[in-house]
């Protein structure tokens, strides 16, 4: 199998055209806080062509062509605002971040999380899980632990903030848990709760489970505990799964019930830490009986947590049990569910009601990607939608001919990640596939998806062609288990690579936007602060909607003209002119534009209104 041109157009541009883009973004702004009296602060994370601020739905303030940064505007005598952010660039997936910039430099980049709830002021925040305490080849030295940065990709302290040094190895956080015994694994895979904590799963064998950070960094503990067999709690770090003795409190007529193991994916939770959490881990080390030794593993578990942490009540429930994945048609295992120390993933998408599971085997002769709908009463039946290794046999593709049977299109699929508009799977491998026929070169592959949330991979000529490959540095090199991919609420795709090119070169936190032409609006009040996010695509983001209302026509030549240097001069009413009267605008295709001695009038019309306005007969409806 080979991946045709169609495939490699993904920087240039041309691919787009059959992608829908309607709820893309890039450039928006986040971390929106008070700083001090009646000073706001937000976060740019990309360049922007204009960012435009509205206090209580005027009186704006404008950043023409800003950077990425903070940036701050005042609120004296006003109660809400509106941060609109406008950017027009081509639709191609483009790197935005910067590789000589240290905060973005790892040693073991495990894992990221996005913060995208707009509620909070940690909205935007970025969060990686590091979990080797050495030194980059660029010379920073890491902690161990989690490390915060804003959108811009600075690193910060949510504590209070602040940008620490880039070589301030404490900013590698784990409050009230341990990271020990592991350079690989612990702390590993990583996920935000409903509130923004950050939920941490550890693959090692010291230390395995699960735990919490807050999301500011300063505490955090164990959601899941343990005992030993007389009912003792056991510290973290004291031992893994249940042949190292993790047991909960509920018993059988055989004795304790185990608990948890080692968490081999990325844990799934909804509601928040320490309330209503419920919680959904891939554990290495449980049986599907819940006997020891265990003799199967990377099962699917719920955890009812409730408001406890360090949590020790009752065994798990069984959602998946792996052992009873479908095999393909030619009677091959899609899933390796007995043998321990195989690296595995694990998502879960609502609005599909499906987990996705990756398992990235080099060989090709398992999937390295299976969608899976969870029974709704017994776990022990598996409902297999899709299969990357029954799509390959099923369309006569190969990634391996030499080989006895035909190998998976997909092999090395380790992490996935889904858009925020739901159309699209993001497949982040582990390592290149140059010496065999695999989907194209790069180490991150989007397909679009259906209406059920299983992938709508062409074929044609013994080829598939509609995969985006994104070259990120260190495509080619090995990424071991230190990879994972994530997105922020604007659709920007952020991607940790533990590559081990040349200098470990690719050790990397590296984003990439999708462009396109809109406008992206955080809203928010003075007394609660964020309280809104939304992406306005197509003619609304088109440049001359200078005041941000969503709308090209008259007012926007009245801001423009209040200051035109900030708004592109000429140019700027050039765009302004030419896009007067598109859809959204109120005014109609094909409207009239007034001339500028009109709206000269009209502008002061619109000063003078401010201060009078015909009031209107109190029996009138």
């Amino acid at each position: 199998m080979r991946l045709n041109g169609f495939g490699k157009l993904l920087l240039v541009g041309g691919l787009f055209a059959c992608f829908p883009t309607t709820s893309w973004a890039t450039p928006y702004a986040s971390g929106v806080r008070n700083t001090s009296g009646n000073t706001w602060e937000f976060v740019l994370n990309e360049a922007a062509d204009n960012v435009t601020v509205l206090r209580n739905g005027a009186n704006p303030v404008n950043f023409a062509a800003p950077a990425p940064g903070r940036y701050t505007f005042d609120m004296t005598g006003f109660s809400g605002f509106d941060i609109n952010v406008n950017k027009n660039a081509p639709t191609a997936w483009t790197a935005i971040s910067d590789a000589a910039n240290p905060y973005t430099q790892f040693t073991q980049p495990d894992s990221v999380a996005v913060n995208k709830t707009p509620n909070s002021p940690f909205f935007g925040g970025v969060y990686v899980a590091n979990a080797n305490p050495a030194t980059t080849a660029s010379g920073r030295p890491m902690g161990d632990g989690i490390y915060g940065l804003t959108a811009d990709l600075k690193g910060v302290d949510f504590s209070n903030f602040s940008v620490p040094a880039a070589t301030d190895t404490t900013q590698g956080k784990h409050p009230g848990f341990d990271t020990a015994g592991s350079t690989s694994a612990s702390p590993f895979r990583i996920n935000l709760d409903a509130s923004g904590n950050v939920i941490v799963g550890d693959w090692s064998d010291p230390s395995g489970g699960v735990k919490y950070m807050n999301r500011n960094t300063t505490s955090g503990g164990l959601v899941l505990g343990g005992t030993d067999l007389n009912g003792a709690p056991i510290a973290d770090g004291a031992g893994t799964g249940p042949p190292g003795g993790i047991y909960s409190q509920q018993m059988d007529q055989f004795g304790r019930l185990p608990l948890h193991g080692s968490s081999a994916a990325k844990p799934y939770v909804t509601g928040t830490v320490g309330t209503n959490l419920t919680l959904w881990t891939m554990d290495e080390d449980l049986d599907v009986d819940l006997s020891v030794p265990n003799n199967d593993t990377n099962s699917i578990w719920k955890y009812n947590v409730g408001s406890a942490t360090n949590y020790d009540a009752l065994a798990p429930t069984l959602v998946v049990n792996s052992k009873n994945i479908p095999k393909t048609s030619d009677n091959r295992n899609n899933f390796i569910a007995d043998f321990l120390g195989v690296r595995v993933g694990m998502i879960y998408d609502p609005t599909f009601n499906k987990f996705y599971v990756t398992q990235p085997r080099s060989a090709g002769n398992e999937s390295s990607l299976l969608i899976l709908t969870p029974d709704p009463v017994d776990g022990n039946i598996v409902h297999l939608d899709w299969s990357s290794l029954q799509f390959t046999i099923d369309n006569g593709l190969d990634a391996d001919p030499v080989a006895a049977n035909p190998q998976d299109a997909l092999r090395r699929v380790g992490d996935v990640a889904i858009s925020p508009d739901k159309k699209f799977l993001v497949m982040h491998r582990n390592a290149a596939d140059t010496a065999h026929n695999g989907i194209g070169t790069g180490g991150t592959i989007i397909v679009p998806l259906d209406a059920n949330g299983l992938p709508m991979i062409t074929v044609a000529g013994g080829a598939i062609t509609n995969a985006v490959n994104i070259n990120e540095i260190g495509s080619g090199g090995s990424r071991s288990s230190s990879s994972d991919v994530d997105f922020d609420a604007a659709g920007n795709l952020y991607v940790t690579n533990g590559s081990v090119t040349a200098g470990n070169v690719a050790q990397l936190l590296q984003v990439f936007s999708p462009g396109g032409n809109w406008l992206a609006r955080t809203s928010g009040t003075v007394a609660g602060g964020i309280n809104a996010f939304t992406l306005l695509p197509g003619a609304v983001g088109l440049a001359g909607d200078y005041n941000g209302d969503g709308k090209v026509d008259a007012a926007d030549y009245v801001t423009w003209r209040k200051n035109p240097g900030g708004f592109g001069g000429d140019a700027g009413y050039t765009a302004w002119r030419n896009n007067f009267g598109l859809p959204g605008s109120g005014a109609g295709l094909g409207a009239a534009v007034p001339e500028p001695s009109t709206l000269a009038i009209f502008s002061l019309g619109l000063i003078a209104s401010a201060g009078f306005c015909r009031r209107k007969p109190v029996n009138q409806v």
